[in-house]
């Protein structure tokens, strides 16, 4: 294994997304970029709380997804530098060698 630390924390990145539940959660936030309430990814996705809390554990540690109070309101939100930064790594491997199509 390397030693390089940005190596590790995108192997983070990719294994908390390495989750279909988490998939799910980061493509609703996704589409609300001001944020979403706990209790309305909740209802969206119609899993208990206590599994969604545990699946935004894992996001949150990672960076991609973030959290704030609005009053009692705990908002979520996909972190999207984060999320580019996953892709721009990736984005090398993703396209096919020269002369290829």
């Amino acid at each position: 294994m390397t030693g390089d630390p940005q190596t590790q924390v995108m192997a983070d990145r990719l294994a908390a997304l390495g989750h279909p539940t988490r998939i799910t959660i980061v493509e609703h936030l996704a589409h609300c970029p001001e944020g979403l309430a706990v209790t309305a990814l909740q209802e969206a996705l119609g899993i208990p709380l206590s599994t969604l809390s545990h699946h935004l554990v894992k996001l949150v540690h990672c960076g991609i997804v973030s959290q704030h109070r609005n009053g009692r309101t705990l908002l979520c939100r996909v972190e999207a530098g984060v999320l580019a930064d996953v892709s721009s790594r990736l984005s090398p491997a993703a396209r096919p060698p020269d002369g290829e199509a």
